[in-house]
């Protein structure tokens, strides 16, 4: 018994030490692609390094780890296990979008564009403004977008300031959503039984055992053909246009030119297979709520315009306020029902009652910093909570719905701005409010909360030790945020913003100071009609839910909150085909044709992220583009 003692020790002091090395090694890839995300991004313009929640990089890397090195590491005695191969994929997904739409696609641009456009137009600066708030050195600012010659240590004495700042409040955003993953985690993993199709498709991928079968399975290989087939075509009628293509994307939108039928403008359909085959891989109620939502809100534009009625718009994204409305009451119906659970979960288990108040601190947290710039109390504390309910809305869809990527309709300040208008906002607090949620509150596609969800998952599937993988993982998001601003502001001081994405860089830029202006300038009052729409998003969502206990066939209304969303609008022709799909096979060929025809669906996703790896190498060598997921 003595000498067993001293053996597990050091069994598990060598394990420990593993565990360490292959974590610097995630941590060492995952600042290598953000380091080259930005140059792919915004200046090669190739297919997007990450821009979803399956991203094609580190998926790709993940699966020359897997596939290649592992099995060479094997003949020297050293194969990474499956738990080793976790910790690796959970580090690498968590940073995947830091250095681009998950933190510095917005947040870098809005900081330069006050002082440059101000030159324009003086009004978009208003005065009183912390020049710690913003790019403030004119020389700086000059060099961010016109490549002026500028110093390494000028232009990083610059830039300290609003990065220490704006630093503040992400690393506030991060630990909340870390503090918030494992309550999730805990609530839809073992009391809803989610069904995390990402994290299930990685294991199969990445698990020595279960890979060595996949690769093995011809249906497997033929779904990446398919895929790798029809991508093949495409590439190659993009570099030689005699060559015929296969026509994945048809916009009707041009046919669309008369009332009311204009309004069901922009209608696209776009074929993604490894949308249609993530939608294989969830509930089929999900997948399906997301496309007959999309035309739940069609056919209601479609009837404002048959009646003549002009919606007016919102803030965010200039959508119909009474459609965006009743999304944002949808919201306020999940966010009460989600608390309510929680306090049931919290209960119940010490453990998420000290996460649940490490998440209040960071909540407070952001209120604070978000009252010291400018903004007003309340406000301040609706942006907060509007701010985690939006991202777990999106963790969500991700991880029971398989979306690749989703978008929110609404600001979380909307929830304010809706009922009480914007004449009572200062013209300091217009551009400060603007900043703050055109920068970290508009754009949730890579949002890093779903990643940390799949990672604990992953955990779970593969036995990995939890604490060390959530550890290396807030680690990871901290060093990898440092590394995106850096890689970031490294391309621009090299190229400038002119040669870079106009519409991150100027036009989206101009826009959000455009209307920070016309909040003060030109207030809009309050819009207490539209509590009339909010409700009726509160009814459609507890109905559907409710009727859902009667009637198991209806579709499950979370498609309802990206209903006019760009990721909606891409997806919800692929998803329908993956769920009419996934119905036709149980219905007719039961759950064993199911799970026979599952290798055949991850080999279309794989198919597809394969063919984004050979598309982002190709536009770093060639003029070339070809967009194999949407941008």
């Amino acid at each position: 018994m003595k000498d067993t003692l001293p053996l597990k020790q050091a069994i598990l002091l060598v394990t420990a030490s593993h565990q360490n090395w292959v974590a610097l090694l995630g941590l060492g890839l995952s600042l290598l692609l953000l380091w080259l995300t930005p140059t792919n991004d915004y200046f090669v313009q190739g297919t997007w390094m990450g821009g979803n929640h399956f991203p094609p990089a580190a998926v790709g890397l993940l699966l020359l780890l897997a596939w290649v090195v592992n099995p060479l590491l094997r003949v020297f005695g050293r194969q990474m296990s499956a738990a080793e191969l976790t910790l690796l994929t959970a580090i690498l997904l968590a940073t995947s979008g830091l250095a681009s739409s998950g933190l510095m696609r917005h947040l870098i641009p809005l900081l330069a564009a006050p002082r440059y456009f101000a030159r324009l137009s003086p009004e978009w600066l208003p005065q009183g403004l912390p020049s710690w708030l913003i790019l403030s050195d004119v020389n700086a600012v000059r060099a961010f977008y016109e490549g002026a010659p500028l110093s390494i240590g000028e232009w990083m004495w610059a830039w300290l300031p609003p990065l220490l700042c704006w630093g503040a409040l992400v690393l506030l955003l991060w630990v909340g959503c870390w503090m918030l993953t494992e309550p999730l985690w805990r609530q839809w993993a073992q009391r809803e039984r989610f069904t995390f199709p990402i994290p299930t498709l990685l294991q199969h991928c990445l698990a020595p055992s279960l890979a060595t079968g996949l690769r093995t399975s011809h249906a497997f290989w033929v779904g990446v053909s398919l895929s790798a087939l029809v991508h093949g075509i495409n590439l190659a009628n993009a570099f030689l246009p005699s060559v015929p293509s296969i026509p994945l994307r048809v916009s009707l939108s041009s046919h669309l030119t008369s009332l009311p039928w204009s309004a069901l403008a922009p209608l696209e359909l776009h074929v993604y297979p490894s949308a249609i085959g993530m939608s294989f891989l969830t509930a089929g109620d999900v997948a399906m709520g997301f496309a007959l939502f999309h035309w739940l809100a069609k056919v209601q534009r479609l009837v404002a315009a048959w009646l003549g009625w002009q919606p007016s718009l919102s803030f965010g994204r200039a959508l119909p306020i009474f459609l965006v409305a009743q999304q944002m009451g949808a919201t306020v119906a999940f966010a009460v029902g989600l608390a309510h659970k929680f306090v049931k979960l919290a209960a119940e288990e010490p453990k998420v009652r000290r996460q649940l108040l490490g998440w209040l601190i960071c909540l407070w947290g952001i209120v604070l910093w978000s009252w010291l710039v400018g903004i007003p109390l309340l406000l301040s504390v609706v942006i907060a909570l509007g701010y985690f309910v939006l991202a777990t809305v999106i963790a969500w869809a991700v991880t029971n719905g398989g979306l690749l990527f989703v978008q929110t309709t609404f600001l979380p300040a909307e929830f304010v701005l809706l009922w009480r208008g914007t004449k009572w906002l200062t013209a300091k607090a217009s551009v400060t409010l603007a900043l703050q949620q055109w920068s970290l509150m508009f754009n949730f596609r890579e949002h890093p909360l779903p990643h940390l969800l799949h990672g604990v998952h992953l955990a779970h599937l593969t036995g990995a030790p939890l604490l060390p993988l959530r550890c290396w993982q807030i680690i990871a998001l901290g060093l990898g945020s440092l590394m995106a601003g850096v890689s970031f502001l490294s391309l621009v001081r090299r190229v400038g913003a002119l040669r870079l994405r106009p519409f991150d860089f100027f036009q989206l830029p101009q826009s959000v100071l455009r209307i920070a202006h016309a909040w003060h300038d030109q207030p809009s009052p309050p819009q207490w009609g539209q509590l009339f729409w909010l409700g009726i998003g509160v009814l459609l969502w507890e109905g559907v839910l409710r009727l859902r206990h009667l009637c198991q066939w209806l579709p499950h209304p979370i498609g309802w909150f990206f209903a006019e969303s760009y990721a909606a609008q891409m997806f919800w022709l692929s998803f329908a085909l993956g769920a009419l799909t996934k119905m036709l096979v149980t219905r007719y060929g039961g759950l064993a044709t199911y799970q026979h025809l599952r290798p055949f669906f991850f080999g279309i996703v794989i198919g597809d992220t394969l063919m984004a790896v050979v598309n982002i190498l190709f536009a770093w060598q060639t003029p070339v583009r070809y967009a194999v997921l949407p941008a």
